[in-house]
C-alpha cells in the first residue's frame, strides 16, 4: 500500500491525530527559530 493510499483509508479524526503533534512541533520550533526542531518530522 502506498503512503497516499494509506492516508485515503484513514478517517478525518485519524489524520488529525497524526498531524496535530507534527504541526504543534513545527509551529513551536518556528516561533523559537529552531530549524533543526522545525524539520524533525520530515524526511530528506
Amino acid at each position: 500500500m502506498t503512503s497516499i493510499a494509506h492516508f485515503q483509508a484513514l478517517s478525518e479524526e485519524e489524520i488529525i491525530a497524526i498531524a496535530t503533534p507534527i504541526m504543534d512541533n513545527l509551529m513551536d520550533a518556528s516561533t523559537r527559530i529552531d530549524h533543526k526542531a522545525h524539520v524533525r518530522d520530515f524526511s530528506d
